[in-house]
């Protein structure tokens, strides 16, 4: 598995994605030939070049996903429209992502906080966005109108659960449905999709130490940057950036990288594991 994604070009990564709808069988199942390069190219067009939420770092999140898929399909958990709205969502998960995090932009009192109550801001925005590209493009034409109602259900759940903050609460209610999964339920369906998304987008502690490095060094720089972004707030002397964003030194990086990796996503693929033994090899 080809992992030197910070190593393409943009022209690659398109090349990339395009490549993988090929490859899974999407371009010709749902007719997307006239329309899925327009499409991925307008959806890069759309991803800024931040540090960390760019578009490798969707491409990652795309790639990872489809192995996970690869390794656990034989189960039959899922169809193919299912599979179209996974590689759908997991590209589009961070569109126009401003390398700020949602606390920033509640604290600016901006339009897109305040349009949902503060709650999963960037992601609901990535939502819209994604969809309006959907749309433009006819992405879902060749679908149903119950089959098109029901991708779209399962996009918003996708996306939004990219939320850190509502990390716990996934993982919580993936434990509690491992061994009862109902295939004939789309709200069980929806949610293993989602689990695999969060997971997907978290999991760089899970790569060869070299590639986590290359995203650790990123992320923490983001963070940063967020940090004395929040800094430059009028009301920063009151409601100060959360310590955890500033960079300390490497000795930090290291501690927090480990931290999070035994904190968050260890608990989780482990959790998956039990599911799919087949994601062992994320796991261990």
């Amino acid at each position: 598995m080809n992992l030197m994604y910070l190593q393409c070009t943009r022209e690659a990564l398109i090349a990339c994605i395009v490549r993988l709808f090929e490859k899974f069988g999407l371009t010709e199942k749902f007719k997307l030939e006239a329309r899925l390069q327009n499409w991925v190219r307008d959806l890069a067009a759309h991803y800024n070049p931040v540090i960390f939420h760019n578009l490798a770092h969707a491409f990652n999140v795309l790639h990872l996903s489809s192995v996970m898929w690869s390794r656990i399909q034989h189960q039959n958990y899922f169809d193919d429209v299912d599979l179209l709205v996974l590689f759908v969502g997991t590209i589009s998960h961070d569109l126009d992502h401003r390398g700020l995090g949602n606390t920033y932009f509640v604290k600016r009192k901006h339009p897109w906080a305040q349009t949902v109550s503060g709650q999963s801001v960037m992601e609901n925005y990535h939502l819209h966005m994604a969809n309006l590209l959907i749309d433009k493009h006819g992405l879902f034409h060749a679908l149903s109108p119950e089959e098109t109602s029901r991708a779209k259900k399962t996009l918003t759940e996708m996306i939004l659960a990219t939320d850190l903050t509502k990390h716990f609460k996934i993982q919580s209610e993936f434990e509690m449905k491992i061994g009862k999964f109902d295939q004939k339920k789309q709200e069980d369906k929806d949610h293993f999709l989602a689990v695999i998304v969060h997971a997907c987008d978290i999991a760089n502690s899970a790569l060869p130490f070299d590639h986590f490095r290359s995203w650790g060094v990123r992320i923490v720089q983001e963070l940063e940057d967020c940090f004395q972004a929040e800094l430059l707030l009028p009301d920063a002397d009151k409601y100060p950036p959360a310590p955890f964003l500033a960079y300390k030194d490497k000795k930090g990086f290291y501690e927090t990288q480990i931290g999070f990796a035994g904190y968050f996503i260890a608990p989780l693929l482990g959790a998956m594991k039990r599911e799919w033994p087949e994601l062992a090899f994320l796991h261990d």
